[in-house]
């Protein structure tokens, strides 16, 4: 007959040690036995682990409960569902049993049904904490071939995207092609979307490199105020939209790398733009405050509820609530972990019907940081 499982029965009494084995035993399972708390402690911790641990309280050299606390923080043996067997009904005893981490009580001797059912009980709660695990382990190893597959497709498709794009800029600034308004007009809408497309890529890709600690950050001291220019020279391409820079005269320092940060704003000026009514007007502006420098950016949509603010900045977080337009959701999720790869911090303000403000703000000196009070 196959075993149900393995219990431990501990109990310096042989009498009762006995009779709760033959219960057992006759229905299906495979019992170890042990005589005193230091037995039991070995036996729990051997090579194969028992599947429930029945101890009596009161044991020489360890009772009961130590013995039950002496499992529950070893890593190996605390998932073991853990029975104590005590003549003692008061609920002080009960008590230090459930600090000790205790799963349930028998009391002494034990009426055979009742036996059996804790038992049953214990055994399912253990097969379905290892079913738990087993799911666990398997969604980690899925997140990892697919977090793999992405970045092979991303590496993929950068390539050709540059070569669509680069096509696509010299029918543009070709005068001699003698393309028509309406023709430049789908053109660079078409250059928009490549442009769109790999910088999706670009994003899963460092995602994916981030996520593995595999991004490498060279760090130089690199004036905030370039970076954010440079962000809204790109933007002035989009006739729709204006974007208006409010940066101070004097240069604006931070330690990062260059070329990240000036994403992370592209990232957020585009967000802006995407999100921002035809007509209206983006804001960029410089955070400073003590050794920590960041940048704000304001738009003019519809704003995000308070309960959503989080779930922007999550890979592939999308919004189903109407409040803004679905998008991809790597930009955002790009921008934390790139900033917060700096030591810094990113956030969000404005609810519903009042715009939203996406800011950020990195260190002086890695990796510690001064925090700024976001923009009411």
């Amino acid at each position: 007959m196959t075993k149900k499982g393995t219990v431990l029965i501990a109990d310096d009494e042989a009498t009762i040690r006995t009779a709760i084995a033959t219960l057992l035993d006759r229905d299906g399972f495979h019992i170890i036995t042990a005589m005193d708390g230091p037995d039991a402690v070995q036996k729990a911790c051997g090579e194969i682990l028992p599947d429930v641990v029945m101890l009596d309280v009161m044991m020489p050299g360890m009772n009961g409960f130590d013995v039950c606390r002496h499992l529950k923080t070893n890593p190996r043996t605390a998932p073991i569902p853990v029975l104590l067997l005590t003549r003692l009904s008061d609920r002080e005893a009960r008590i230090k049993g459930v600090e000790s981490g205790a799963n349930d009580f028998l009391t002494k001797p034990p009426d055979a049904l009742d036996l059996m059912l804790r038992v049953r009980n214990a055994l399912n709660n253990r097969r379905l904490y290892d079913q738990l695990q087993a799911c666990k382990e398997r969604i980690k190893t899925l997140e990892v071939v697919g977090n793999q597959s992405a970045e092979v497709i991303a590496d993929c498709l950068r390539s050709p995207l540059s070569s669509f794009s680069a096509v696509l800029e010299y029918l543009l600034n070709t005068p001699r092609i003698g393309l028509s308004e309406e023709d430049k007009a789908y053109l660079r809408q078409s250059l928009d979307g490549a442009r769109q497309l790999r910088a999706m890529a670009n994003n899963l890709l460092d995602i994916g490199r981030m996520e593995a600690g595999r991004m490498p950050i060279n760090r130089s001291l690199t004036d905030l105020c370039l970076l954010a220019d440079e962000s809204v020279r790109a933007a002035a391409r989009n006739p729709d939209r204006q974007v208006v820079a409010n940066l101070p005269a004097e240069a604006v320092m931070a330690q990062c790398d260059s070329d990240l940060i000036q994403r992370v704003i592209d990232n957020l000026v585009q967000n802006a733009i995407q999100h921002t009514p035809r007509g209206t007007c983006v804001q960029v502006a410089i955070l400073s405050e003590h050794d920590a420098a960041g940048i704000i950016v304001q738009d003019n949509g519809p704003g995000i509820p308070a309960e959503f603010q989080r779930q922007v900045f999550e890979k592939f977080g999308r919004l189903e609530s109407g409040a803004r337009r679905p998008g991809a959701g790597l930009g955002l999720a790009f921008c934390k972990m790139a900033v917060e790869c700096h030591g810094g911090q990113i956030g969000l303000t404005g609810g519903p019907g009042e715009g939203c403000s996406f800011w950020f703000t990195l260190p002086f000196n890695p990796p510690g940081h001064v925090e700024i009070q976001p923009p009411a």
